[in-house]
């Protein structure tokens, strides 16, 4: 299985890198992760520069998810359950996360919208906080005691 996340700007505060690492890691064990870490495009029209990188980008992947606050959100049961379907069916999945100002309308038509809940997360908290629910949602595909479910 690959996983491609696709982010903007960089991993701030650097101190949330070790723990990203960690997660990238430990799923190596069972997926392909690619962590894709893109510059935030200025000047006119941002959103559309940015669209184009990212549409480019999940060329060739069946499964697109764009995480947006105004999508579902999803329990750690229910990513265990999605990404049980992406490995019978269709293993190359990508998820993007947009920069400060989102994602363009465009991607966000092209994928599935998922929220990482209620609350509203900085982009780089965002990124380990899902990092983590892909590792989490493994071992409970595969039955290992790191998901207690409460």
């Amino acid at each position: 299985m690959r996983i491609r996340l696709i982010c903007f700007g960089r991993l701030t505060p650097r101190s949330l890198q070790p723990a990203v690492d960690d997660y990238a890691l430990r799923l190596s064990r069972w997926c392909k992760l690619e962590l894709q870490e893109l510059p935030e495009e200025k000047g006119h029209d941002p959103l559309r520069k940015e669209a184009e990188s990212i549409l480019k980008r999940m060329e060739g992947f069946p499964v697109k998810i764009a995480l947006d606050s105004r999508g579902e959100s999803w329990t750690s049961e229910r990513w265990a359950q999605e990404l049980g379907v992406w490995r019978n069916q269709s293993p190359n999945v990508v998820l993007a996360i947009g920069s400060a100002d989102g994602l363009h309308p465009d991607v966000v038509r092209s994928c599935q919208k998922v929220s990482m809940g209620p609350v509203t997360l900085p982009h780089s908290l965002a990124r380990l906080v899902l990092v983590e629910q892909i590792y989490r949602a493994h071992t409970q595909i595969l039955g290992l005691p790191y998901h207690l479910g409460h």
